[in-house]
């Protein structure tokens, strides 16, 4: 109940500030494990998804946000859990996992900052480990950013794919699951950053 609250609350002063349009909230499954793909521009790239879809979503985030009191509080109502981006945290790859084989639903920045200056950025070999061991649908989102208070935001949420069924965690692999959802983010990407041009998405 406290996350619908803090939910309500909290889209009502963001859509003033980021108004956006979300396509495709469809395609969410709504029971299952899934975990949400999505690309990462600014810092409120989270709140569309969350205020969006109507179950909760668990969010993976850099360590470093947590040392802010504010947004350590926030992030715990939201099911938010820190990973160590520089290094090999196993402790989050395992949390993840389990929460998405419980049948939760998991967000996850895998370029694992946020990339301004072009598309997509490549796929850290953490998020490519949790999306290939999870065994559990992957859901592409794609936020075509004007990056500009006031300027409408475009989120555009794919339908779900599924990774091979497989035991390998080799290089090899993992390189082919992290070029799988780069791909599958790009095809939802109809806004260049660099030319400033914004397609009519199709559907």
């Amino acid at each position: 109940m406290f996350y619908k609250i803090i939910n309500a609350i909290i889209r009502v002063v963001t859509y003033f500030i980021f108004p956006y349009k979300f396509y495709g909230k469809e395609n969410m499954p709504q029971t299952g494990g899934a975990l949400i793909v999505c690309n990462h521009k600014t810092f409120f790239d989270f709140l569309y998804i969350t205020m969006s879809l109507k179950r909760p979503v668990a969010l993976i985030a850099k360590q470093e946000l947590f040392k802010n009191r504010f947004l350590a509080w926030l992030f715990d109502k939201y099911g938010a859990f820190p990973i160590n981006r520089g290094g090999n945290d196993l402790g989050a790859v395992k949390k993840s996992i389990g929460l998405l084989r419980d049948g939760k639903a998991v967000l996850l920045f895998p370029e694992g900052t946020r990339n301004k200056g072009i598309k997509i950025g490549d796929v850290l070999g953490g998020a490519a480990l949790i999306a290939a061991k999870a065994g559990v649908p992957l859901v592409p989102v794609y936020i075509n950013s004007r990056e500009k208070p006031f300027s409408k935001q475009i989120v555009i949420m794919g339908k779900p794919f599924v990774l091979p069924e497989t035991k390998r965690t080799d290089s090899a692999y993992l390189q082919l699951t992290a070029d799988t959802i780069k791909e599958k983010l790009l095809e939802l990407c109809i806004y260049d950053p660099q030319t400033g041009i914004m397609e009519e998405y199709k559907g």
